[in-house]
């Protein structure tokens, strides 16, 4: 897929996905998250049961602490925003432990540089669990999207952290 995708230069690759057992996301992952790591097009991922509706809320979740280090994907996304002129709602699942201000929270990624011009909210829930908190705040904000920018991760690094765009994408109940 993504060899094709790269042949063909896809401007996106759109993928279903049903969801998996615990010993599936644990042990073998999936063919989505396989090209959603190895591509160098964004990937829609849409869960099975999702019906078509019109975008007009989308949750970025990130981490404000780290730095946006593709301007050309930001780019697409701004274009994506546009498109649909969405409504953007910015969020962070703060651990307790790591409280932040607003100040030292945007000021790693310069997320308001990137957005201007976007109609956006930028919001700082505390939980313990950033997939837990990140499916909380899309069913209480009616959102229609979640969009997530994946980090690169080596091999030492994806055997032993846990990729939370990868939880996502057997936990979502939106398109990511």
């Amino acid at each position: 897929i993504v060899d094709v995708a790269r042949e063909k230069n896809a401007d996106v690759i759109v993928m279903g996905i049903k969801g998996g057992g615990k010993i599936e996301e644990i042990l073998i992952g999936s063919n989505t998250a396989g090209v959603m790591r190895k591509s160098l097009s964004p990937v829609l991922i849409v869960p099975a049961k999702i019906k078509y509706k019109p975008v007009k809320n989308i949750v970025l979740a990130c981490d404000y602490s780290e730095e946006i280090t593709n301007d050309k994907l930001f780019n697409l996304f701004k274009e994506f925003i546009n498109f649909f002129k969405a409504k953007v709602m910015v969020l962070n699942i703060l651990q307790p432990q790591r409280v932040t201000t607003f100040d030292t929270a945007v000021s790693g990624i310069k997320i308001e540089n990137y957005l201007q011009g976007i109609d956006h909210t930028m919001h700082f829930p505390e939980g313990e669990d950033v997939e837990e908190g990140i499916n909380t705040f899309i069913k209480e904000h009616g959102a229609d999207m979640l969009v997530m920018f994946p980090k690169k991760h080596n091999l030492i690094e994806r055997i032993f952290h846990k990729s939370n765009t990868k939880k996502m994408t057997f936990h979502t109940e939106v398109p990511l």
